[in-house]
């Protein structure tokens, strides 16, 4: 049985461009080797963190949605805390999949 989460986690932002791409592709490959799926990504980019985590004052942020067998989510999980590179993850169970809003939108235009 599949179950649909939500990953938010954040990167260290002192490297390079092109490790920012190969982690998130690593994410994307461990999603799809545990049998998952990928519903959404979004890259949120480079913001300031609102406590310091591992001497680091800003993170880059990324946002994953996707279907995977339950059983397949602790692989998922360890390979997460492992990569140095992740700062912080969280995976939340979720019943719809809904992109977050972009920076340029506004409470009112969403209403």
């Amino acid at each position: 049985m599949k179950n649909t989460y939500e990953l938010y986690f954040i990167i260290k932002s002192h490297l390079d461009k092109s490790v920012y791409q190969e982690i998130e592709k690593n994410v994307q490959k461990w999603i799809v080797d545990g049998k998952g799926s990928i519903l959404h990504f979004e890259v949120e980019g480079l913001r300031p963190l609102a406590t310091m985590i591992k001497k680091q004052k800003e993170g880059y942020y990324m946002l994953c949605q996707f279907d995977i067998p339950v059983d397949s989510l602790p692989e998922l999980e360890h390979k997460l805390r492992i990569d140095e590179s992740i700062l912080r993850y969280m995976i939340v169970t979720i019943d719809t999949v809904r992109p977050r809003f972009k920076k340029s939108d506004s409470v009112e235009s969403a209403a």
